[in-house]
């Protein structure tokens, strides 16, 4: 998946892991998240990660809205020329399902 401004492609993320971690009467799934940040071409770019909304497909064709996976802080995402993979992590709590 890209992320885009403008129809400028900004990062390329890949999700590298998903796990069921178990909290104190509850359980939560964490994402991990592989970026790539795009060298700009004319001016740099930056997104701002608040959030992702975690939808569950089913081998039937089913679709259920899990809710919206949230990072402990704001990822900001810039381009520059030297382009580095960075990391992420997004969490969301089940026990409200």
């Amino acid at each position: 998946m890209t992320f885009n401004v403008n129809s400028y492609i900004v990062t390329h993320a890949s999700v590298a892991f998903v796990e069921l971690r178990a909290l104190a009467g509850a359980f939560e799934l964490h994402f991990g998240l592989s970026l790539t940040p795009t060298p700009p071409d004319n001016m740099a770019r930056w997104v701002a990660l608040h959030g992702a909304r975690v939808l569950l497909r089913t081998q039937a064709g089913g679709e259920a809205s899990l809710g919206v996976a949230r990072p402990d802080q704001v990822i900001r995402i810039r381009q520059t020329k030297a382009s580095f993979p960075q990391s992420a992590s997004l969490c969301l709590p089940l026990q409200s399902l």
